[in-house]
């Protein structure tokens, strides 16, 4: 039995997508959506507009810190380089999924060897937030 009010969380349903608040430099609130992790690409979902993809590959850097994920596109993305920056509650999952997914992409992927939020670089290098 359960409460009436409550509702299932999106990682109940399906565990690669997780709800997130796209935020600015500022730590504000922009759009709501869904980031889901799939086996090549990272997509945000937002209600009304076309998915983004970010492949998984060309992803720089990414980490978590207090309830933030972010992550750096790399030049080849198809939105351009930039960091994007979501609050989210499962942060942490998020980002030990993704570290997974990366890795399995070979040798050439991201990779991180300590801390959580320490940011993965495919050349090996390592920033703290």
């Amino acid at each position: 039995m359960g409460c009436v009010a409550s509702k299932l969380d999106i990682n109940d349903v399906h565990p690669n997508m997780f709800a997130v608040n796209n935020v600015d430099d500022l730590g504000s609130k922009l759009n709501p959506g869904q980031l889901e992790i799939t086996d090549t690409d990272l997509v945000l979902h937002q209600k009304g507009k076309q998915p983004i993809k970010w492949p998984l590959k060309y992803l720089k850097r990414y980490g978590f810190d207090a309830g933030l994920f972010s992550f750096e596109a790399g030049r080849k993305n198809p939105t351009g380089p930039g960091i994007y920056a979501f609050k989210c509650r499962r942060a942490e999952n998020l980002f030990n999924l993704l570290q997974v997914r990366v890795r399995n992409q070979g040798p050439n992927s991201g990779s991180i060897t300590d801390g959580s939020v320490s940011l993965a670089s495919p050349h090996g290098d390592r920033v703290i937030l």
